[in-house]
């Protein structure tokens, strides 16, 4: 079956981006740090897009 096939080589390219326990203690603090800026940066855009959402109701 063709997604038999398909689900094969998603694995296949998945395991391509496995990394091992030294580079974990590498990246980790660097992830843990995009994290943090990522949370910032959609509370940021939560609350742009909920004032624009009620200015645009008031002004209508």
């Amino acid at each position: 079956m063709s997604y038999d096939n398909e689900f094969n080589n998603l694995l296949k390219h998945l395991s391509d981006f496995s990394i091992d326990s030294d580079q974990w203690e590498v990246l980790k603090p660097l992830s843990e740090a995009s994290h943090d800026s990522v949370n910032i940066l959609d509370q940021i855009l939560t609350i742009e897009t909920v004032s624009a959402a009620v200015f645009s109701m008031v002004r209508d």
